[in-house]
C-alpha cells in the first residue's frame, strides 16, 4: 500500500468504511483491516459492527443503552443478572430488531431475574428474526400471560430454553404448547413439577402454590413438536406415558431425560425406535433393569450414538458396557457416574473397542475400575478427559501409566446435572 493509498483511505467518510466493514466477519475486521492504518483501526471499534454482545451485572445502564442503540446489526445478545432488564428489553425492541438469539438469565448464586411479562412479549414480537430464546432463572410478574402469549409472539422460533423455571406449572405448559411454533430444540427444566401439596418460593416476590404435575401437557408437547432435533426435559415425576410419543420423533438426535425415577422397562424400551439418536443422557433411572439397557443400546438404531451418560443407576453393569462396546463403534463420550454395578471388565471392553472415545466419566464408582485404566495408553492414546473417584476406601487413584499421558486431563470432581 502506497502513501497515496493511505491518504485516500484517511479521507473516506466513516459511513463508507463502516458499510464496507459490515459486509465482513468482525474477526477479519479486527485482525486484518484494523492493522492497516490508524483510520481503519478507529472505525473497526465502532459499535455498529458488533454482531454478538453480553452485558453482565456490572455494566452501567447508561453504557448498555448507548451500545445497544449503536448496534443495529446485533445477531446475539446475552443479558446476565441485570436489575435493569426491563429497560434494556425495551431498548432491544426498538434498536436491535435483527436479533436472532436472545438470552436472559441469572447466575447460579444470584437472585432470579425478574421480568415484566408485557415487556418480554412486546420485545419478542418486535424481533422478527428471533430463532433462539433462553429464559434461565427468570421469573415474571404475570406468568400466565407470558406462557399464553409467548408462543404466538415467536413465529420463527426454532430453539427455546426454559432453564430452572419455577413458574411453569401444568396449566402454563398447556398454554405454552398451544401457541409455540414447531421447534428444533426445546429445553424445559421445571423444578416446580410434581411438588405434591403446596410449596411457596421465597426467591421471588410472588407466592404461588404449585400443583401436582401430570403427563398430558408433555405428551401434547412432544406430539406437536415432531420437528425436534434436541429435547431436554427435567421434570421430577415424569412417567412412562410420554415415551410412546418420544419414540415417534423422526429427527431427534439429542435426548436428555433427567430424574427418570418413575419410568419402567416397557417404556424405556421405546427409545430403540429412535433411528437418528446421537446423544442420550438419562439420570436417576431407578427402575430400569440391565436387560432393558442392553436391549435399547444394542438395537440396530443405536449404532450412531456418540454420547451416552447414565447416572445413579442401580442396575447398569458390565453387560451394558459390553453391549455399548459391541454396538456403538463411533462412541466419543461415555459416562456412568454413580453406577456402582460396573467393574474393570466392562470398562476394559469399552476401552478396547470404542477407540474414538475422548471423554470418560466414572465418578463415584468402585475402585476396581481403575485396573482397566492401564489399557488407556494403548487403546485410547488420544483420550482428552477422564473423571474418576472411587467410593470405597481401597481407592489408589489413577495408575502411573495414565498420569503420564500428555494430553489427558484427569479429574476427581463432578457436578451431577
Amino acid at each position: 500500500m502506497t502513501d497515496s493509498d493511505v491518504e485516500l483511505i484517511e479521507t473516506l467518510p466513516d459511513e463508507i468504511l463502516e458499510s464496507v466493514f459490515r459486509c465482513l466477519p468482525l474477526e477479519e475486521v479486527k485482525t486484518k483491516l484494523a492493522v492497516v492504518c490508524k483510520r481503519w483501526y478507529e472505525v473497526s471499534k465502532s459499535c455498529s459492527l458488533l454482531r454478538n454482545l453480553q452485558f453482565g451485572p456490572f455494566i452501567t445502564t447508561e453504557t448498555a443503552v448507548q451500545v445497544l442503540r449503536q448496534a443495529p446489526l446485533l445477531h446475539s445478545l446475552k443479558l446476565l443478572s441485570r436489575a435493569d432488564i426491563n429497560e434494556l428489553l425495551n431498548e432491544v425492541a426498538i434498536w436491535n430488531t435483527k436479533l436472532e438469539r436472545l438470552k436472559v438469565y441469572a447466575s447460579k448464586d444470584a437472585r432470579y431475574t425478574e421480568v415484566e411479562g408485557p415487556v418480554l412479549v412486546s420485545c419478542v414480537q418486535s424481533l422478527r428474526n428471533l430463532k433462539d430464546l433462553t429464559l434461565k432463572r427468570v421469573t415474571f410478574d404475570n406468568p400466565d400471560y407470558v406462557f399464553k402469549e409467548l408462543g404466538p409472539a415467536t413465529s420463527k422460533l426454532e430453539a427455546l430454553n426454559l432453564n430452572h423455571s419455577i413458574q411453569l406449572d401444568t396449566e402454563g405448559l398447556f398454554s405454552l404448547v398451544q401457541g409455540l411454533p414447531k421447534l428444533k430444540e426445546l429445553r424445559i427444566y421445571c423444578i416446580s413439577f410434581n411438588r405434591i401439596g403446596i410449596r411457596y418460593w421465597s426467591v421471588s416476590p410472588w407466592l404461588r402454590s404449585v400443583t401436582p404435575y401430570t403427563d398430558p401437557p408433555v405428551d401434547d408437547l412432544i406430539r406437536k413438536m415432531d420437528t425436534l432435533h434436541i429435547l431436554k426435559l427435567n421434570m421430577l415425576g415424569i412417567t412412562g406415558a410420554i415415551f410412546q410419543a418420544l419414540a415417534t420423533l423422526p429427527n431427534l438426535r439429542v435426548l436428555h431425560l433427567y430424574r427418570m425415577v418413575m419410568v419402567q422397562d416397557e417404556s424405556m424400551s421405546q427409545l430403540a425406535r429412535l433411528k437418528r439418536l446421537e446423544k442420550l443422557v438419562v439420570t436417576i433411572p431407578r427402575t430400569i433393569t440391565s436387560q432393558c439397557w442392553s436391549e435399547v443400546l444394542g438395537s440396530s438404531s443405536m449404532v450412531h450414538l456418540t454420547h451416552v451418560v447414565v447416572s445413579n443407576s442401580y442396575s447398569v453393569d458390565d453387560l451394558v458396557l459390553r453391549t455399548i462396546a459391541d454396538n456403538c463403534p463411533v462412541m466419543m463420550e461415555l459416562g456412568f457416574p454413580g453406577c456402582r454395578g460396573i467393574t474393570d471388565a466392562g470398562v476394559a471392553a469399552v476401552i478396547i473397542k470404542c477407540t474414538r472415545l475422548t471423554k470418560i466419566n466414572l465418578f463415584s464408582t468402585k475402585s476396581v475400575i481403575s485396573e482397566a485404566f492401564r489399557l488407556l495408553p494403548v487403546f485410547l492414546p488420544n483420550l482428552e478427559e477422564l473423571i474418576f473417584r472411587a467410593v470405597d476406601r481401597t481407592d489408589t487413584g489413577f495408575p502411573e501409566e495414565v498420569r503420564l499421558m500428555p494430553n489427558l486431563r484427569l479429574m476427581t470432581m463432578y457436578r451431577y446435572p
